[in-house]
């Protein structure tokens, strides 16, 4: 990402679009986030992300972030997309995918953090440090992500706890310890305790629960 960055810095771009590898995107959606930013400051403006075998889905719809836990909330996680988002949105908190990033927010506040955060948590980390800066995030429905959400990461559903244990000290897990640590560390010190535990007693509690919820929004009528 940072090498990308920087290379199209270089040639002169006005805005740089972020994707992952396992990201599918609609033909039009690099038209709606220039439209959306094209003349504002200070903005980013995101996607709604989508699983890619339940394209009704929501995967990632921003959230907020509550200072005192070190906690994010995912706003409308897998929820039903039934035509209920019709006009664009402010949020305290973003993941990476189809995400319109002006060149100003990487010359103001720089690159991606790839050494303390090689793989997870670096894109979290860019937008909380542009929001120091007075950038706001912003998204627009009308721009749809697709992921595959089973092939990202690692996922300790079912893998057993020696399994689950391991994961903690994986770059291809989210719930990294080292990394979550160092986050929380730069984010949230004067929270830092409460943080850690907070997110790893509740979060990674939650994450088994609404996982089940995505079958059950699949069968909504």
């Amino acid at each position: 990402m940072n090498l990308g960055i920087s290379y199209s810095l270089k040639e002169g771009t006005d805005y740089i679009l972020c994707l992952n590898n396992d990201n599918i995107i609609k033909s039009d959606v690099i038209r709606i986030l220039v439209d959306t930013i094209i003349k504002k400051k200070k903005i980013i403006v995101a996607s709604m992300v989508y699983f890619i075998d339940h394209p009704q889905i929501i995967r990632y719809a921003g959230g907020k972030i509550s200072k005192i836990l070190g906690m994010v909330k995912n706003s409308h996680l897998y929820e039903k997309d039934n035509g209920q988002f019709k006009e664009c949105f402010e949020t305290e908190w973003l993941g990476g995918m189809g995400v319109l990033v002006p060149k100003e927010l990487f010359e103001e506040v720089g690159y991606f953090d790839n050494k303390n955060f090689p793989q997870y948590a670096g894109d979290q980390d860019l937008w909380l440090r542009a929001i120091k800066l007075h950038y706001r995030i912003i998204i627009n429905p009308s721009s749809k992500i697709y992921v595959y959400d089973e092939k990202t990461g690692i996922k300790i559903n079912n893998v057993g706890l020696l399994n689950t244990v391991k994961s903690l000290f994986s770059i291809k897990y989210h719930a990294n310890i080292i990394t979550k640590t160092k986050f929380f560390l730069r984010h949230f010190p004067y929270s830092f305790p409460l943080a850690i535990l907070s997110f790893y007693m509740i979060g990674i509690y939650k994450s088994f629960i609404f996982k089940n919820n995505i079958q059950n929004n699949v069968h909504k009528k």
